[in-house]
């Protein structure tokens, strides 16, 4: 768990804070890679997989997050498909966690928990109950990757304003209230705990200063970038947010050592014409944006 720091920084990117003097010699990596508010603005993704792919084979200890919204008001070819072309192309990705933003129920509660399981998506919903007709299998509260020895506990929970109205198949609890006791179980699980969320900035801070315990919130939801540290007796919180529409993510690079986290650097990705194309989500774009049928990614059916 992230302890009080010796300085902190937060007038340039990339944000920098730091919990020792100097580092130790056995220091340990891990990336996180970050998007949010994607809307159905496709043209990007097969870059940035392409990019977190080439980061996996590099470093190994990555993780790569969505923080909801992946759905409306984008392009009419994707928005057609009524959510299927998104979490086809999501799952092409190689996603290691999702949530459901506000806008994510557009097409129905039911059809999305149907292309959750179909398509295989690793959705985290800590603060979701699904009626047991259409609750997806795939959906779980939090995961734990193993990446070199070090134990990441990720928690996503679902946006509390669903922007087309309540469904009598899903019922969503209050983002604090629900990881309240949550946490403190996955500290016992986890050396470093990380949240997804997708809301207002107020919300974020309040969950940072009421429940102890995380390392990082990862958000969405206000289409703006900014990252920011909310300080508490014994610790500190970073919370952070991206550019919408895929036009940058976020990378998040930890420095583990010494039993905890030495650094944590966050700094945008801006996506260029430049970066590599991952050819298969290159392809499996193209065939949904030309209006043709296009099947689900293999082992997704």
């Amino acid at each position: 768990m992230i302890k009080r720091p010796v300085f902190l920084t937060l007038a340039l990117l990339p944000v920098l804070y730091c919990t020792a003097a100097s580092r130790p010699a056995a220091e340990k990596r891990i990336f996180i890679y970050a998007t949010t508010d994607l809307h159905e603005h496709t043209g990007t993704l097969a870059r940035i997989a392409a990019y977190v792919r080439d980061r996996r084979t590099a470093y190994g200890s990555v993780l790569f997050f969505d923080s909801g919204d992946f759905c409306k008001k984008g392009e009419p070819a994707i928005a057609e498909t009524r959510g299927e072309a998104m979490a086809a192309l999501l799952a092409a990705c190689g996603y290691d966690g999702c949530i459901l933003g506000n806008h994510d129920s557009a097409y129905g509660v039911e059809r999305m928990a149907a292309l959750i399981d179909r398509y295989n998506l690793p959705v985290l919903a800590a603060n979701a109950r699904w009626d047991p007709s259409v609750a997806p299998k795939n959906v779980k509260p939090y995961r734990i990757f193993d990446l070199d020895g070090v134990r990441v506990g990720v928690v996503g929970t679902v946006s509390q304003v669903l922007t087309y109205g309540p469904s009598k198949s899903l019922e969503i609890r209050p983002v604090v209230e629900s990881l309240r006791p949550l946490i403190p179980q996955l500290r016992r699980e986890a050396d470093v705990v990380v949240v997804l969320t997708h809301g207002r900035d107020m919300w974020d801070e309040q969950l940072a200063k009421e429940v102890p315990g995380i390392d990082l919130i990862l958000g969405g939801h206000t289409h703006k970038r900014f990252t920011t540290v909310v300080k508490r007796d014994g610790g500190i919180t970073v919370i952070s947010k991206g550019e919408p529409f895929g036009a940058a993510f976020r990378e998040i690079v930890i420095r583990w050592g010494a039993g905890g986290i030495q650094t944590l650097t966050v700094r945008p990705v801006a996506v260029t014409d430049e970066m590599r194309e991952d050819e298969s989500v290159k392809k499996l774009r193209a065939r949904y944006v030309s209006g043709a049928k296009a099947s689900a990614p293999a082992g997704t059916q």
